[in-house]
């Protein structure tokens, strides 16, 4: 029921202009959201954790450059739209990772490399 609720939330912001970190702030609260619930699974959790993770670690890395010249709105809206694009690029891909693990794919990394070229470094 989330991860529809979260796909209907991202695929109306394609059609309606978005606060500058609307997509990574709603990963990241819906990410912390799995990993504190203790009705969940402990795999769930272990994955919303990473997630959770990875987007700190990737607004971490940004951070320098959008600090570095603060009267440049331009390159800070490119800057913040390209962590927005990293951060949902990295929510599919790990849910689709998952979602082929469970499918009993085995060794699904092709298909998965396959399906996200250009965020792999794979080829």
């Amino acid at each position: 029921m989330k991860k529809l609720l979260l796909i209907a939330v991202l695929s109306g912001m394609l059609f309606t202009n978005v606060k500058a970190q609307d997509v990574y702030n709603e990963i990241l609260k819906t990410s912390l959201q799995v990993a504190e619930n203790e009705k969940n699974d402990i795999e769930t959790r272990k994955i919303a954790t990473f997630k959770f993770d990875a987007l700190n670690y990737m607004k971490q890395k940004v951070i320098p450059e959008v600090l570095k010249d603060t009267t440049d709105l331009k390159t800070m809206n490119k800057v913040i739209n390209q962590l927005n694009q990293q951060s949902y690029a990295m929510y599919q891909f790990i849910n689709y990772f998952c979602g082929q693990q469970e499918k009993g794919q085995g060794d699904c990394h092709g298909i998965v490399y396959k399906c996200f070229p250009e965020q792999s470094d794979v080829q």
